[in-house]
């Protein structure tokens, strides 16, 4: 396991280059062992939970935010998350649906709490992504709405999202 100094050190999750990606995958990976460490211990979260909460925060953060987006995982916002959610979540799922999105905006925003506890992100960003996350009828209309796309509806559906 990597020092605490490295893991929070927000410049460590860089992106440059694909050595950089599996880098900061194996640094995000450490994170959120120490996140869900947190949530079991100081946080007295119920261990299933927690899991739940950790493998939510992974699929955004390792898949999303270094495997697609190639960003800081610390250089979050709240179109980021729309895009993930609103867009990103839904073309790359078989059967998109909310009882398996709002886990992950749950675990994602606990994660990004549990930044802001760390001074990772601001409480101004901590406000916006928790907004975002909290915001499950505009997620759920958004997969509502891709299912019911007709024609060449897919265009103007994607482009009614910000899309990253």
């Amino acid at each position: 396991m990597l020092s605490s100094t490295q893991l929070f050190d927000i410049d460590t999750f860089n992106i440059a280059s694909l050595e950089d990606e599996g880098r900061v995958d194996r640094l995000c990976h450490e994170l959120l062992i120490l996140f869900h460490a947190d949530l079991v211990g100081s946080q007295e979260t119920e261990p299933l939970l927690a899991g739940s909460m950790a493998r939510g925060a992974d699929y955004f953060l390792r898949d999303y935010m270094i495997d697609c987006q190639r960003r800081n995982i610390f250089h979050i916002t709240p179109e980021l998350l729309r895009s993930f959610g609103g867009y990103w979540y839904i073309i790359n799922n078989i059967e998109p649906a909310m009882e398996e999105l709002a886990p992950i905006l749950s675990g994602v925003k606990q994660f990004y709490s549990y930044c802001h506890t760390n001074a990772l992100i601001s409480q101004e960003i901590l406000t916006a992504i928790s907004e975002v996350c909290n915001d499950h009828m505009y997620f759920r209309d958004r997969i509502e709405s891709f299912f019911t796309l007709e024609d060449d509806g897919y265009m103007v559906w994607k482009s009614e999202c910000p899309v990253s």
